[in-house]
């Protein structure tokens, strides 16, 4: 019997090559006003900013632009709110990055609400947000954080250490997303790699999550697919590839998908705490971590079942890795673990140890982690454990 579920829609998802020309009709469906969010430089070198400019002017849609630089931090999501606020925008539209797509996503829900977005950060702020928003169209340009799909904007809250925590509500899930995998061919090796190894351990923390459903199992495993069949060429001889990159956007944006409605592990439960003290790309923790964050949790769960059901849904994934699905749960368990740190090697995936970390830092890390959706609880020395493996 299918347990029961809910699910939240996703976006309306225009998919493939081409799709970036029917930006300014999806534009127009909200309004002729569009503030355009943007990373620093790379669509500007591309070309593809100047195009976007024209399609926009022939289109008649007047818009401004800002520029986000980095992982948006709460007050970078103020100054840019107030610099937008006096344009009275239609629609917010996001092109770039996770962090891009993070920071539009703010913007649009800031634009509704009083106050600062640190006042609406989950487990900081003392106010829910309500859920309104401007209209919001994400167009990603990597294939990793799924945030076209996803109702929460990561953010680093205020202070030095301050740690990523989400603006999150099921209404700020973006109304459209653009998904065109030419976006994603000059994306560098090293960034393509973290990001598609973020990707890959969304799909497998929302695949063995506590609030996995049929539905998501069914995305997850597809995307899984993809990533398997794609990533290591799109990080390197295929890097040019329509084809590939499209199989890496397409797993990017089931792990949004099942994200949104699974929830996450332990990976993601420190890394939201690694990022705020340490300045790492966000896929670089996740391709650190999921090795040993993986090994940790199967060790537990062998303690308590080793036929427990997380563990056969572990050799699903190690079994399907390896294009074969034949096999015990131990030998796809341990498929799994030689895939990850094979993909990590190949990858160039550097450690955690070479931003900083030290054994010192182990103890606040593992204090301020969680992993609610894990499929077994890690402790705070079952943490200390995969850090010192990920140093």
């Amino acid at each position: 019997m299918i347990d029961a579920f809910s699910f939240i829609r996703p976006p309306r998802i225009r998919f493939g090559a081409q799709k970036l020309s029917e930006l300014p009709g999806i534009v127009t469906a909200f309004g002729k006003k569009a503030v355009l969010v943007t990373g620093a430089s790379s669509l500007k070198k591309s070309g593809v900013l100047q195009a976007i400019g024209s399609q926009f002017k022939n289109a008649s849609i007047e818009h401004t632009h800002v520029f986000i630089s980095g992982e948006p931090s709460t007050e970078q999501i103020d100054e840019l709110t107030a610099a937008c606020r006096a344009f009275k925008p239609d629609v917010v539209v996001a092109i770039g990055g996770g962090s891009v797509i993070d920071a539009g996503k703010a913007i649009a829900a800031m634009l509704r609400h009083e106050g600062g977005a640190a006042d609406y950060l989950e487990d900081i702020g003392g106010r829910r947000p309500s859920g309104e928003k401007a209209a919001f169209i994400a167009v990603p340009t990597t294939a990793g954080t799924g945030s076209e799909a996803t109702t929460n904007a990561v953010l680093r809250g205020p202070g030095k250490n301050g740690a990523k925590k989400s603006l999150r509500h099921v209404n700020f899930m973006p109304d459209a997303a653009v998904v065109d995998p030419r976006l994603m061919v000059g994306c560098p090796p090293q960034v393509t790699a973290a990001c598609g190894m973020d990707a890959f351990t969304q799909l497998l923390e929302s695949y063995v999550s506590v609030k996995a459903s049929a539905v998501t199992d069914a995305l997850a495993l597809s995307g899984i697919d993809q990533v398997r069949d794609n990533l290591l060429f799109a990080a390197s001889t295929g890097s040019s590839d329509v084809g590939v990159r499209s199989g890496m956007a397409y797993g990017a944006l089931m792990s949004g998908i099942t994200l949104a409605n699974a929830g996450l592990g332990v990976v993601h439960g420190m890394a939201g705490v690694i990022g705020g003290r340490f300045q790492i790309p966000h896929g670089v923790v996740c391709g650190s971590l999921v090795g040993p964050a993986t090994r940790a949790t199967m060790e537990k769960l062998r303690r308590i079942d080793p036929m427990h059901p997380a563990l056969c849904k572990y050799a699903v994934v190690g079994w399907r890795l390896v294009n074969t699905s034949i096999g015990s749960v131990e030998n796809g368990c341990e498929n799994l673990l030689n895939i990850i740190t094979s993909w990590s090697k190949d990858l160039h995936i550097p450690s955690l140890g070479k931003y900083g970390i030290t054994p010192a830092d182990f103890e606040a890390i593992a204090n301020e982690s969680g992993n609610r959706n894990n499929p077994v609880q890690l402790d705070k020395e079952d943490m200390k454990a995969v850090l010192r493996e990920a140093v």
